[in-house]
């Protein structure tokens, strides 16, 4: 997930001489925070399900909490 964030930030960076992102780096940015987005979900989703079980231990539920923030 640390690497879709980083790749989206890095896609927002404007290049040589430009004063803004273009279409295409702002794609390339939505598509890594869409991709950042659906790992947190699926972290959550897991975490979610074990507890349902009533088998997760809560030191993961702390990190699936934090990862999402």
């Amino acid at each position: 997930m640390a690497d879709h964030i980083r790749n989206a930030v890095q896609a927002l960076i404007p290049g040589d001489g430009m004063r803004r992102p273009s279409a295409s780096q702002l794609h390339e940015a939505d598509v890594h925070a869409s991709l950042a987005k659906a790992v947190n979900l699926g972290r959550i989703a897991d975490a979610l399900e074990a507890l349902a079980a009533n088998t997760v231990p809560a030191a993961t539920i702390r990190a699936a909490i934090h990862h999402s923030a």
